[in-house]
């Protein structure tokens, strides 16, 4: 659980008809963001402490005559820091919370 301070940022436009983008973070959708994307994200949103890049992808893997449904979530080394950094958070304001009671 990487808490609340987590944004997840999908492409599209969710008030146009067509938006995709639950589609599009399960891999149903080819993405329309790009590391420049990521890059404007971190040099322009100056509240962000962390940004790490997630893709996740499914399909069908087969060998001989048999076949699975497969899932592949990759992302940078990034995503351990953000997740760490986000953990790290939760720790200091949960104990931060003890204190004052």
């Amino acid at each position: 659980d990487m808490g609340s301070n987590l944004i997840i940022i999908l492409p599209g436009n969710p008030e146009e008809e067509n938006y995709m983008g639950a589609q599009l973070a399960f891999g149903t959708q080819k993405s329309e963001l790009t590391i420049d994307d990521l890059r404007a994200i971190e040099r322009e949103a100056t509240l962000i402490t962390e940004v790490a890049p997630i893709i996740i992808s499914s399909s069908v893997a087969s060998y001989s005559n048999k076949s699975t449904q497969s899932t592949v979530v990759a992302s940078t080394e990034k995503a351990a820091q953000v997740r760490k950094q986000a953990q790290k958070y939760a720790e200091e304001l949960k104990k931060n919370m003890e204190e004052t009671k």
